[in-house]
């Protein structure tokens, strides 16, 4: 089963995650605090992820311009951690991903740091 919710900041869509069954939450968001503990611990894991600082300039020597760095190595360790603690592990009958649309920022900012690493 395939599940994706959409809504506002704030309506429960991460509290509505953490009631599937035996969950394992790829916290990309870091906003998981509003919830109930007795809510989170019901998961089976809980693997946080911290943003990489980026310098994001439109002005001043091209080399400076829009500089990603650290994406690859976090997108590396999220496909590790999605096969090797969610799709390998017996213990695991969900997972959910917090927030979608902020790991398809970080695959956008994991391509434009590849290509800035050919440079």
């Amino acid at each position: 089963m395939l599940v994706a919710d959409w809504g506002p900041t704030g309506c429960g869509k991460s509290y509505f995650g953490l009631t599937f069954p035996k969950v394992i939450v790829f916290d990309l968001e870091q906003r998981l605090g509003g919830i109930p503990k007795d809510v989170l611990n019901q998961a089976v894991e809980i693997i946080k992820y911290k943003p990489p600082l980026s310098l994001d300039k439109l002005t001043g020597p091209k080399d400076s311009r829009i500089r990603k760095k650290g994406f690859r190595a976090l997108l590396d360790q999220f496909s590790l951690d999605y096969i090797n603690k969610f799709l390998q592990n017996p213990l695991a009958e969900s997972g959910m991903i917090d927030t979608g649309s902020l790991l398809y920022d970080y695959c956008c900012d994991t391509y434009l740091e590849d290509l800035q690493d050919m440079e």
